[in-house]
């Protein structure tokens, strides 16, 4: 159940240039070196303009998805239903049964979230997947509900709905996850309590 909590949220761009080949036909050296220096001046400034406005694109997008990644825990944290089914996507804002199960969530849990890392590893203008390291201690647990505070990596995809990135699909890296105690230190936990654990819940 609480994978739904962890919805929060490399970039390959690659910049190519052409440089037209001048004909081979014997014209005076003088007249024929002169446009084909101005010719590569011309177009060298181009090629560094266009660098430079995808390494901006790059940078905006990060920060962007960092902040609805941010924004989510935030949301989560407070307990805010409302903004928090916001930094969704429409499969999942506009779905009853979605947002009543996440209630039903924050009813039974106080979690203290913590961005560790944010490492965007795929990225068009309408869609980005990132892979997102975070810590999660439970500070309330409600009767009847267990919750083992762990650190994880997952991954998320992100699309552009009404220009802004909203959650669409999660996959928690099982692998990766890192079991603390109630101090958030390492502890060891059998792979069949933990299997009991997401059971009961």
């Amino acid at each position: 159940m609480k994978k739904k909590l962890m919805l929060l949220a490399a970039f390959s761009l690659a910049v190519s240039a052409m440089v037209g080949c001048s004909s081979d036909k014997a014209e005076p050296k003088e007249e024929k070196e002169k446009p084909v220096v101005e010719e590569t001046e011309k177009k060298e400034p181009a090629v560094e303009e266009k660098v430079e406005k995808d390494e901006t694109t790059v940078e905006e997008v990060q920060a962007e998805v960092e902040k609805v990644i941010n924004d989510n825990l935030k949301f989560a944290e407070e307990e805010d239903i409302d903004a928090y089914m916001g930094t969704l996507s429409k499969e999942y804002s506009g779905n009853a049964e979605v947002t009543a199960s996440t209630q039903v969530l924050f009813d039974a849990y106080d979690i203290d979230y913590e961005v560790i890392d944010v490492k965007v590893v795929e990225s068009s203008e309408e869609q980005v997947t990132v892979e997102v390291k975070q810590k999660a201690i439970a500070t309330k647990v409600e009767e009847g509900y267990t919750f083992q505070n762990h650190i994880a990596t997952a991954v998320h995809t992100l699309v552009k709905e009404d220009g802004q990135f909203k959650f669409s699909v999660t996959e928690t890296l099982e692998d990766s996850i890192e079991y603390l105690d109630e101090e958030g230190n390492p502890i060891a936990v059998p792979v069949e309590e933990s299997t009991e654990e997401s059971t009961q819940e």
